[in-house]
């Protein structure tokens, strides 16, 4: 899921697997790069551990897998 929060208290997704997160708020990326923001898009995709979200997406895909099977374990009990 792409998301995009506009502001910094709204949006939040709660009970998301976060596999990665790039702020491009201007106070993210002002203080290094000036108003430079492909310069700071581009660092940030440079410096991504790509084994590490691969490792995250995979373990969102388990959760999500045992969740559907938690689910559909409690509606046979239901129906029984």
């Amino acid at each position: 899921m792409n998301v995009w929060v506009n502001e910094h208290d709204m949006g939040h997704l709660a009970g998301c697997h976060l596999i990665l997160i790039m702020d491009v708020f201007e106070h993210a990326f002002v203080t290094d790069y000036g108003l430079k923001r492909n310069d700071y898009i581009e660092a940030f995709f440079e410096a991504i551990h790509w084994e590490e979200i691969e490792n995250r997406y995979e373990l969102a895909l388990s959760d999500t897998v045992l969740a559907n099977d938690l689910q559909v374990n409690a509606k046979k009990r239901r129906e029984r």
